[in-house]
């Protein structure tokens, strides 16, 4: 389950690394590091958070998925 939930969210977290990357070369290069690192940190945390919340939404989508799947008979709800 979590390996098919990082396939689909590949591309979203390999973006999010590199913008916060970018950003970060960027700031020590032009003024020589960030001014301040809550900026970054929080970024950084809602991420965290907003990928939790979808896998948590993800998790629920399988497991329904999954328990269609089992169910027996000739229809399906």
């Amino acid at each position: 389950m979590r390996k098919s939930f990082l396939k689909q969210e590949k591309w979203e977290i390999v973006l999010f690394v590199a913008v916060m990357s970018a950003g970060y070369i960027s700031s020590v290069i032009l003024i020589g590091g960030p001014v301040t690192y809550s900026g970054p940190a929080g970024c950084v945390t809602g991420f965290l958070l907003y990928q939790a919340w979808k896998y948590k939404r993800f998790k629920k989508e399988w497991k329904l998925k999954e328990r269609l799947k089992v169910s027996n008979g000739p229809f399906y709800f």
